[in-house]
């Protein structure tokens, strides 16, 4: 049976272990350098701390409380860092980070396969070195993950059709569109399935699909991916209709009740920007196509993802992430067909720029994150005694749980109708009421200020944009720290008993 690379080309052996020193140097050095950012980093390592902490790895909870809008695969690889290296920045951003490099790895492979090898050395540069990409794998969420795994599923796809439908490329297909599955949800599956489909019908060979040993494959798929669902819904009834129905189908069809309302054109000024510096060569390689099957696959699955992720009202930037590769891969080729002194300098310029710029901006993150809570939960961290309660009031700032190592008491208006209007933080928890009876971490307005009064001491974190309504309710309050917007209070002098 053929290998997938030839160990006996020194070549591939010396391409991959440079590409992965200089992924090693560019992507993981300054992964904890930087604070998390908030919402969705905070959200992700609190609920990977706590999952790592309980041992339960059915069901994920954020602050206590169950958490099933997103997939276990992200958390699953977060918890195992956290189990490996502690409860660290760089360790919730490992995996993503790492993914970011299989992705290039990943792009360099095919490149080669279905080009040349320059062309799949550039294609790998390319892709590195873009703006939106390198931020993906420096941000602790699922959307770097998804778009790697589906960039695998598919190049892996076509560099099995191209060599005589290699077992081992289609083996990497299947297994990449299971686990995107189990990290993403339906894209994972659908994106694959309705390229190579729609490809198939374009080319109008449906000897494809009969060669493709499909049957297996989505035995596979099942295989890899089923298990999870089958127990998530096993501990918490009626998670497949909530999430797969819910926050699947009826949030991609009905974005009027979901945040991030974004206009059809949206991803147009996110790829210019997210794909500089190679934007200003986008253009000159799509009228520079061949009649290629592989350019047709590449332009179709371009152009497949940007429509299905422009149509619904709600959007956000990392969605397109999953045209980045094949971007780099048509990008990458323009250049490497038309290399010569010229093309060498303005590639090296460009790169060059890109890498001395993302490093500084990687340097300066720190200065980019105005919400943090970090510095008043380390200092609370110093103070806090056994029996003290901590709290939020009508904000939760998500990353408090992962810093203090402890859950809190989040106070607002949980009876509120408006609450299941809007997609925020608020609706996530009372939507986890679906799932269980009761939740303490979860207090109206009237029991915080109970307990305020009562002779336990509480700390609690206070947006200056609801520090008047604090202040409406009592006069009486120490402020323990501030930063940036957010106030720590309490009602005790700190030092004190």
């Amino acid at each position: 049976m053929p290998s997938i690379i030839s160990i006996s080309n020194k070549t591939w052996f010396f391409d991959i272990c440079s590409l992965s020193a200089i992924g090693i140097a560019f992507y993981l050095l300054f992964l904890g350098s930087y604070p998390l950012f908030t919402p969705d980093e905070g959200r992700y390592a609190e609920i990977a701390l706590n999952m790592a902490v309980s041992g339960d790895y059915i069901t994920p909870r954020m602050n206590g409380t169950i958490f099933l809008d997103k997939p276990i695969l992200h958390f699953w690889l977060q918890a195992f860092a956290i189990r490996l290296f502690g409860a660290k920045e760089w360790a919730v951003r490992l995996f993503p980070a790492l993914f970011g490099m299989i992705g290039i790895l990943m792009t360099y492979i095919c490149g080669r396969h279905l080009f040349d090898r320059r062309t799949g050395l550039l294609s790998a540069i390319v892709l590195a070195t873009t703006p939106l990409y390198f931020g993906g794998a420096h941000y602790a969420n699922l959307d770097l993950e998804v778009a790697v795994l589906i960039s695998c599923s598919l190049l892996a796809f076509i560099v099995a059709v191209n060599k005589a439908y290699h077992p081992y490329f289609l083996i990497i297909s299947y297994a990449a569109a299971g686990f995107a599955l189990l990290a993403k949800g339906l894209i994972g599956i659908v994106f694959p399935f309705m390229i190579v489909g729609i490809w198939t019908i374009f080319l109008w060979r449906w000897e494809i699909l009969k060669k493709t040993h499909l049957l297996p494959g989505v035995f596979l798929i099942l295989l890899i991916a089923a298990p999870w669902y089958l127990l998530a819904q096993e501990a918490n009834p009626q998670f497949l209709h909530y999430f797969f129905i819910g926050q699947q189908i009826i949030r991609y069809l009905s974005g009027a009740v979901f945040n991030n309302q974004m206009p059809f054109w949206f991803f147009l000024p996110v790829i210019l920007i997210g794909f500089l510096p190679w934007t200003f060569f986008l253009l000159h390689t799509l009228l520079k196509l061949s009649h290629h099957s592989i350019n047709l696959f590449l332009v179709l699955w371009i152009t497949i993802i940007f429509v299905f992720f422009s149509i619904p009202h709600s959007k956000l930037v990392g969605y397109i992430l999953p045209i980045f590769p094949p971007l780099a891969l048509l990008v990458g080729n323009y250049f490497s067909k038309t290399w010569g002194e010229t093309k060498r300098l303005l590639f090296t310029t460009c790169a060059s720029i890109s890498i001395l710029f993302l490093l500084l901006l990687t340097l300066n993150a720190n200065k980019l994150n105005r919400t943090t809570t970090k510095p008043l939960a380390l200092q609370l961290k110093e103070i806090i005694q056994p029996g003290d309660m901590v709290a939020t009031y009508f904000r939760y700032f998500q990353d408090i749980p992962f810093y203090l190592g402890q859950h809190v008491k989040i106070a607002a208006n949980w009876d509120a109708p408006i609450i299941k209007q809007n997609d925020n933080w608020l609706r996530e928890f009372w939507n986890s009421l679906s799932f269980q009876n009761s939740n303490n971490q979860l207090i109206n307005e009237a029991e915080f200020w109970q307990l305020w009064r009562d002779n336990k001491r509480i700390f609690v974190f206070v947006a200056i944009n609801r520090l008047d309504q604090f202040q409406l309710h009592t006069k009486n309050y120490f402020v323990v720290g501030q930063y940036n917007n957010i106030f720590l209070i309490s009602n005790k002098n700190a030092v004190g008993t």
